[in-house]
């Protein structure tokens, strides 16, 4: 989660696929259209394992391998692409929570990470309740055309 000068943080994934040098493709659902609340996952090749700018996250390891191609259609298959953010441009978090439930539930996540990582957003949130809402705040996803 980085900053976003708002008081808030705006959550994205980083598949990292090198550890020396440290090499990533950053997954964003970035808000986008004219109100903002129109997500679109944009796939960024990086040379970090996370941004600089981080104020929390947590790294998975996965237990299979998984292409960039295969995560984008795993997204389009479980219209996990397909997103509309909250009033106020909230929810990315809840985007990125769902990638990580699907994630679990086919096996290229331990079972149990999804409940590890409620954990430590629960942590933030009692230090920073204002930074790391909780409940959670939801998008929908919307139905395909």
């Amino acid at each position: 989660a980085c900053p976003t000068g708002h008081g808030s943080v705006h959550w994205r994934l980083f598949l990292q696929y090198s550890d020396n040098p440290a090499k990533s493709m950053r997954v964003d659902c970035k808000p986008s259209g004219s109100d903002l609340r129109t997500g679109q996952v944009v796939f960024t090749p990086v040379e970090y394992a996370f941004s600089s700018r981080t104020v929390a996250g947590m790294m998975f390891t996965l237990l299979k391998p998984i292409s960039v191609l295969s995560f984008w259609k795993m997204l389009c298959h479980y219209n996990i692409h397909n997103y509309r953010y909250a009033p106020g441009v909230y929810g990315c978090r809840y985007w990125c929570q769902t990638v990580l439930e699907c994630l679990e539930a086919l096996g290229f996540l331990a079972k149990g990470e999804m409940a590890h990582f409620l954990e430590y957003i629960a942590g933030l949130h009692r230090r920073q309740p204002n930074v790391f809402p909780l409940p959670i705040i939801r998008g929908e996803f919307l139905a395909g055309l």
